[in-house]
């Protein structure tokens, strides 16, 4: 009989040093090996497993909200596997199953020492959210775990026409911060077929000296192989001010249903977004990003790419 203990023999207080990538099951601590484990079905395989000790937080960008816990995530060949420890008496340890076929969109990003990872899913007919806190020093597991999501939904969805724009095109003009974050979440084999940039804007506010910030930087990609991708910064608090705070959303191609510019008016403003409807029946969810009117036409040229890449999907 061997001595020899494994990792998940441990009793774990979730204060582990760091975020660590596992080769299976047996190789997560507490009770996530466990919960991992039972959870596979026969012949289900992982293609990446990734442990994050608590990470606990008051608040984060984005209203990015999430109970402070342990987790162990997997990514199998159809779906999500999330286990989550909150190392309180009163909450027992739970698994979460997500399919890739119902979710709508994920949302991953950092500020300073925090990270997150928030799914966006359709549960039992209604919107629902798994969002969890990690240590950002590990943020490039969790990039791996959504870049791998992304190869294994999008491969299917290759468009058969229409030219890319090349990967020099993306990046000669984005800042490190949102470059860093889109090549880490883009798989080897796809290009850019178009890129709409955000840039900061600024409107006077009611009060003297009081602006407020209509746009941020950002950028959004549709991608050659399906899917599209939207990072953006930090809403500042004011003109010069540092931001912090950056935000990737990956939308597989399988959950968009259109794409469109869009006005809303408040009280006595109007303003213009590009709205992506994510539809995983019966839920939709209109997801609109903040459109400045000098970027009205690079928007029109972006949205008939995407109604390209959404017509040649299949």
């Amino acid at each position: 009989m061997s001595n020899e203990m494994r990792l998940s023999d441990y009793r774990s207080s979730g204060r582990e040093p760091y975020i660590f990538r596992a080769s299976g099951p047996e190789g997560l601590v507490g009770v996530h090996a466990g919960l991992i484990a039972s959870a596979l079905q026969p012949k289900e395989s992982i293609h990446y497993l990734l442990y994050a000790p608590v990470r606990k937080a008051e608040k984060a960008p984005f209203d990015i909200q999430a109970d402070p816990g342990s987790h162990a995530v997997a990514v199998t060949g159809r779906r999500f596997l999330i286990s989550r420890d909150l190392h309180e008496e009163s909450a027992a340890p739970s698994i979460q199953s997500i399919p890739f076929n119902r979710v709508l969109y994920i949302e991953i990003g950092s500020a300073l020492l925090l990270g997150w990872l928030v799914i966006t899913f359709e549960n039992e007919r209604a919107l629902s959210r798994s969002s969890l806190f990690y240590t950002s020093t590990g943020s490039h597991h969790f990039e791996a775990a959504v870049r791998e999501y992304r190869r294994l939904t999008e491969k299917a969805h290759a468009i058969s026409q229409g030219e890319n724009i090349g990967w020099y095109a993306a990046w000669r003009l984005t800042p490190r911060s949102q470059l860093d974050l889109l090549k880490s979440l883009t798989t080897d084999d796809e290009r850019p077929l178009d890129i709409l940039r955000f840039r900061e804007k600024w409107k006077e506010g009611e009060k003297r000296n009081k602006k407020i910030c209509l746009t941020t930087d950002g950028i959004l990609l549709a991608m050659d192989r399906g899917g599209c991708l939207y990072i953006t910064e930090e809403r500042p608090i004011s003109p010069g001010i540092l931001a912090y705070g950056i935000n990737a959303c990956c939308f597989p191609i399988s959950a968009i249903r259109s794409a469109m510019v869009v006005k809303r008016t408040n009280k006595n403003s109007v303003s213009d977004y590009v709205r992506i409807e994510l539809e995983r029946m019966p839920v939709v969810f209109p997801f609109d990003i903040p459109l400045a009117r000098e970027e009205f036409e690079s928007a029109e040229r972006w949205l008939g790419h995407l109604k390209q890449l959404l017509n040649g999907e299949g």
